[in-house]
């Protein structure tokens, strides 16, 4: 009977031991995801702020891109994919450039004649 009791509370325990991995799993997950939303506002607003610049003016940006997340240039805005969901960040200047998804970049935010062009080095 004791040894029965101790294979019991071993399998208690590796089924608790990941339980807390898949809870630590998922919350750094949805940390990245969440810092990924951030940078991606900080992009737009740098973006917008670049409207004001003469053509030529260039910076520079580092950002991550979480696996199941996509980073995209459309029309005016900059748009995030997050799982299912999908957010834009309107910038009030035509943007355009490659869509990227689950690396991290460095991103060449270039002022144009028509607008900002995103690109990586």
């Amino acid at each position: 009977m004791g040894a029965l009791d101790y294979l019991a509370m071993a399998v208690l325990a590796a089924i608790f031991i990941g339980f807390g991995f898949a809870m630590y799993f998922n919350y750094q997950q949805g940390a990245a995801e969440r810092e990924f939303e951030f940078q991606a506002q900080t992009l737009a607003e740098r973006i917008r702020a670049m409207a004001s610049q003469d053509v030529g003016a260039t910076e520079y940006m580092e950002i991550f891109v979480p696996a199941g997340c996509e980073l995209a240039f459309h029309d005016n805005s900059v748009t995030i994919k997050i799982g299912s969901n999908s957010r834009s960040f309107p910038v009030g200047i035509q943007v355009s450039g490659v869509e990227y998804s689950g690396q991290k970049l460095n991103l060449i935010i270039r002022r144009s004649e028509d607008g900002v062009y995103v690109s990586t080095s």
